[in-house]
């Protein structure tokens, strides 16, 4: 899946549509987004511990501390989504200029090739989703960076609790990038029934009059119905392992969770382990799980929009 990414990336930054700037911009926005997030589980549970045994002084600290820190995570989102703005504006106007530049270089003939509903939906629909690449992906490393910090906590908590939730990360990703590159696949082939459908439809508008004349309709109606089996097969096949990864592979995670509860309650019963140590684990615990949605939501929009690249970069 990594590897997938990197070279998703690598293509599309071959384009030359970004700039260096907002690019870096975009970048670090996100990685201080994901930093100042993982200091709100730590600063928490600090209120509950110093909450627990009556120092209230320390936890009306810890409490403004846990503010301050929100606060700049909300600022730090803020920062991002500006960033994300001015790059899609830049990208956007960019990918359109590139498109025509290289169609206006095509001889005569070139709707041979590429038909005229292909470049259409190509300069339209297509840049328009190709331009969330470079966020999507910033916004995959800096949600890795977050989970592996958030599960070497864990690990130095509890070795344990560690290794549970590495296991089960692990297998989460194995199993998202199994299930997105079979997915990707039949979606491909379904932009490929589409564009053929459309072409069909472009066909009949433009020799309308020739076809009433010589009674082509239902020959017309014929492939289109071939057309329509073939993408109904493959969006069925499309929608299975997309079901996969926006309902299996979370419940994976979920079920680790369950794990880690166990652990806690028996070492919190055996007075090893207090509240604030259970609010620790816990909140960093939930900090992946919602890292994680969000990376296999930014890797599958990344995967999802790779056959849109495709389509810019032919």
């Amino acid at each position: 899946m990594i590897k997938r990414c990197w070279l998703i990336g690598k293509k599309y930054f071959s384009l030359k549509a970004s700039d260096k700037k907002l690019l870096f911009h975009l970048f670090f926005s996100n990685l201080l987004r994901s930093c100042s997030l993982l200091l709100i589980p730590f600063a928490s549970s600090k209120v509950v511990e110093f909450a627990t045994i009556k120092d209230y002084k320390s936890t009306l600290i810890c409490v403004v501390i846990f503010l301050v820190v929100s606060l700049i995570y909300v600022l730090c989102h803020h920062y991002n989504y500006v960033a994300y703005k001015n790059n899609s504006i830049f990208t956007h106007n960019k990918l359109q200029k590139l498109i025509l530049n290289k169609v206006t270089s095509y001889d005569e003939n070139f709707t041979k090739s590429l038909s005229t509903s292909y470049i259409l939906n190509t300069s339209f629909n297509d840049v328009g989703n190709v331009m969330q690449i470079p966020d999507q992906i910033f916004d995959s490393i800096g949600g890795s960076l977050n989970i592996i910090i958030a599960l070497i906590i864990l690990f130095s908590v509890n070795v344990y609790i560690g290794i549970v939730a590495i296991i089960l990360n692990f297998v989460s990703m194995f199993a998202l990038g199994k299930n997105m590159k079979k997915r990707d696949y039949y979606l491909f082939r379904q932009r490929k029934h589409q564009d053929s459908i459309a072409s069909l439809m472009e066909q009949v508008l433009d020799g309308k009059k020739e076809i009433k004349a010589f009674n082509m309709s239902e020959n017309l109606n014929t492939y289109l119905d071939n057309y329509k089996k073939l993408w109904r097969k493959d969006y069925f096949k499309e929608r299975k392992y997309n079901d996969n990864v926006y309902v299996f592979v979370p419940t994976i995670l979920g079920f680790g969770k369950i794990i880690v509860y166990l652990i806690l309650i028996f070492l919190i019963l055996n007075n090893k382990y207090n509240v604030a140590i259970l609010v620790l684990v816990i909140g960093y615990y939930e900090n992946i799980e919602t890292e994680f949605e969000k990376l296999y939501i930014k890797l599958d929009n990344v995967s999802f929009n790779s056959t849109r690249l495709e389509r810019i970069y032919k």
